[in-house]
């Protein structure tokens, strides 16, 4: 039995301390679980993308470069566009101003 009068240690100090060290191990088992969890599906994930990127039909070099004008000439034409847009805006305001 222990004396109210004379210090010493009480006898559920160490179980609450051996409770929290095997709460932190547990703790520390699950964020393991979840960390393996995540590099598992990561790895699933990179997986099925290299199975979907080997699915493409890349273009080839003909494509690419017929492709790169077509944008080039649309840019072009549309640039045109809208700078005769503006030249006749700023007519038409400098008529009226």
């Amino acid at each position: 039995t222990p004396n109210p009068g004379v210090g010493g240690s009480n006898p559920s100090w160490p179980a609450i301390i051996i409770n929290l060290d095997r709460t932190e191990m547990a703790n520390q088992a699950d964020k393991t679980l979840i960390q393996t969890l995540q590099v598992d599906r990561l790895v699933q994930f990179l997986k099925e993308v290299r199975s979907e990127v080997a699915k493409v039909t890349w273009p080839g070099g003909d494509e690419v470069k017929g492709a790169t004008w077509v944008v080039i000439v649309v840019c072009i034409f549309v640039a045109f566009v809208i700078w005769v847009i503006d030249k006749i805006i700023n007519f038409g305001v400098d008529i009226i101003f």
